[in-house]
């Protein structure tokens, strides 16, 4: 009973793949947290770099993920009109270094692989995401 318990506890800690989560074997309650949240494991996708008012540079990791709903067309009631809904899950701000060992801002930012292969093919899609 113990190493069922463990062998739980450790499926909950490790990332779900893109692939995994698409598979027929996936069963999302093997997965999930005490608080309904998981770990998972982006695919790779781009990298944006900006500036901050301050000076800062600041990366933004633009990653996908299954996971992540489509973007949905919404009625949105605060501006009296139909809008676009795009689901995404942020990460917090990361310190860290660029390649010349500057001091830098990182964030993650998970997507809907759709948005992203999207966004990489028609870039001015950006300033509807960022």
């Amino acid at each position: 009973m113990m190493k069922m318990k463990m062998d739980e506890a450790l499926k909950k800690r490790k990332p779900v793949t893109n692939e995994l989560y698409l598979s027929k074997e996936f069963k999302l309650e093997e997965y999930l947290d005490k608080e309904g949240g998981m770990y998972i494991e982006p695919s790779k996708g781009m990298v944006l770099k900006m500036w901050t008012n301050q000076g800062e540079k600041v990366f933004i990791n633009l990653v996908s993920h299954s996971i992540i709903d489509e973007p949905e067309q919404k009625y949105l009631i605060d501006y009296e009109q139909e809008g676009i809904r795009i689901p995404m899950s942020v990460g917090r701000e990361k310190e860290d270094f660029d390649k010349s060992k500057e001091p830098c801002k990182v964030i993650d930012c998970v997507l809907n692989p759709n948005i992203l292969s999207n966004l990489k093919k028609d870039k001015d899609q950006l300033t509807m995401v960022c």
